[in-house]
């Protein structure tokens, strides 16, 4: 078996846009913005290059999928 070569933030971003079951997306969302969050910080400490639009996008995508759910 092979370790998932995602970044974490994407498996995390991926797992909340793909959740179906209502009482787990609150969790899904928070912990893929927190680690979105950490990815851009240690990106910025160790001046990696990094896709800030994506970033940027997925976390505009987390806002829209919590509003639509009633998380604001």
């Amino acid at each position: 078996m092979s370790e998932d070569p995602r970044p974490e933030w994407l498996q995390a971003y991926q797992a909340a846009l793909l959740e179906v079951d209502p009482g787990k997306l609150r969790d899904r969302i928070a912990h893929a913005y927190a680690a979105i969050q950490a990815y851009r910080d240690e990106a910025a400490r160790s001046r990696t290059g990094v896709d800030h639009e994506a970033l940027s996008d997925a976390l505009s995508n987390l806002r829209v999928l919590g509003r639509s759910r009633g998380f604001a």
